[in-house]
């Protein structure tokens, strides 16, 4: 807990251990969103147990423990091990990307593949695919060969007797020393990039999008947002019922990738029995309140539930097949009642959502308490086709000014 970038560096987190253990943890993972933001994406990578991945070159890493083991033993130790079908050998940091990976997961003086031990000051890479890859010649004041990465300390390598070996020290840099040394304690050791390798690892990402909870009344989800966090079922059609619906959620109820998708089937499954009603299909006779909720319908109510079934079983076959369709017949008749009624008294009044669900984007937030007096005041028989409800909404639009 309290994992702070600012503080630790990076933006990474390494949880290992069984399935079941890591699925645990990453229920009870958190995230802070900072002020202004709506979301943050995470990335899962989940691999094999035992070694490190770097996704920069695809190799795996392992830092064995062995105090005052020597550079050869050391060798032959990493040669003799192999993991998921890639062979071992003593790490060969060849960037200073891969230098900084492999000396941020331990810190300790560690063995790597590089030695002088043929010509003196000619440092090569004796392990891995570089093998035989001259990187620096000469001691400290020497220079690096070929554009190749090297990361010695300060004055290093400076041949202190009989000193052939590279190390790592405990900040990242690197040292020579002689074969045996008791300030060792262990090596790495890399796997990929040798011929004859094949990998069986078996490995995944996924990528999702957490959103704050006090943004969530405010975020509409899109198709790519559901896709990266590997919701399936989501469509055009469907995907303003599910954002509906999803705002009436706690971040209790959306908190994890399993949730989320209960909530889209169920979605998806309150749309098709919309549907079924309208098609008198499946042994649907009869929808609730409820019903249209868990559709992400709103405007349905008590008061004018049976006038709405009666509209949806009027429809033709397909004539509420979709979300869309559904929320502007319900839309309408909130509208035509309220426009009917004398005082709008026991009636919600239509909200902007309402006059969109129609296609009359005139209205907003600014003008709405107007527009709604206007059409409640309207004679009756005025708002009974979508047609007629915008000729309102422009009278009243441009009759505002006037009054105002």
């Amino acid at each position: 807990t309290g994992f702070d970038p600012a503080t630790f560096g990076g933006d990474e987190i390494a949880i290992e251990g069984t399935q079941d253990q890591v699925n645990s943890a990453l229920k009870l993972l958190q995230t802070k969103i900072g002020s202004g933001q709506e979301s943050v994406n995470v990335s899962i990578d989940v691999q094999p147990g035992g070694a490190v991945y770097n996704p920069e070159n695809g190799h795996f890493y392992e830092y064995v423990a062995s105090s005052g083991i020597t550079w050869k033993n050391a060798e032959t130790a990493a040669a003799a091990k192999t993991f998921m079908g890639l062979q071992g050998y003593l790490a060969t940091p060849t960037s200073a990307e891969e230098n900084a990976f492999i000396a941020d997961k331990v810190s300790a003086q560690a063995w790597i593949g590089a030695s002088d031990e043929g010509v003196e000051g000619d440092w090569k890479w004796v392990t891995g695919p570089e093998a035989g890859t001259l990187f620096w010649k000469g001691i400290g004041t020497g220079s690096a060969q070929n554009g190749e990465y090297q990361n010695w300390s300060s004055g290093e390598p400076n041949n202190a007797g009989s000193e052939d070996y590279a190390h790592y020290l405990s900040n990242g840099l690197w040292n020579d020393f002689p074969n045996s040394n008791s300030s060792i304690q262990g090596y790495f050791v890399e796997y990929g990039g040798m011929p004859g390798d094949v990998s069986t690892v078996k490995s995944g990402v996924r990528t999702f999008t957490v959103y704050a909870t006090e943004a969530l009344e405010n975020v509409a989800m899109t198709l790519a947002d559901f896709e990266a966090a590997g919701v399936t079922g989501v469509t055009s059609d469907n995907l303003a019922a599910i954002n509906q619906v999803l705002s009436g959620k706690t971040s209790a109820e959306t908190d994890t990738n399993p949730k989320l998708q209960t909530i889209v089937d169920d979605t998806v499954a309150a749309l098709v029995k919309v549907e079924d009603y309208n098609n008198v299909a499946n042994g649907v006779t009869t929808l609730s309140e409820a019903d249209y909720a868990a559709a992400g319908i709103v405007g349905v109510t008590a008061g004018n539930l049976t006038t709405v079934n009666a509209d949806v079983l009027a429809q033709s076959t397909g004539g509420a097949d979709s979300h869309a369709k559904i929320q502007t017949m319900v839309s309408q008749l909130v509208i035509e009642a309220y426009a009917e009624s004398t005082d709008g008294a026991g009636l919600t009044a239509p909200s902007v959502a309402d006059y969109h669900a129609l296609g009359i984007f005139a209205v907003d937030t600014k003008n709405l308490s107007f527009v709604n007096s206007f059409v409640l005041d309207a004679d009756t028989g005025l708002a009974e086709s979508t047609s007629e409800i915008a000729l309102l909404v422009q009278e009243a639009i441009e009759m505002q000014p006037r009054i105002e």
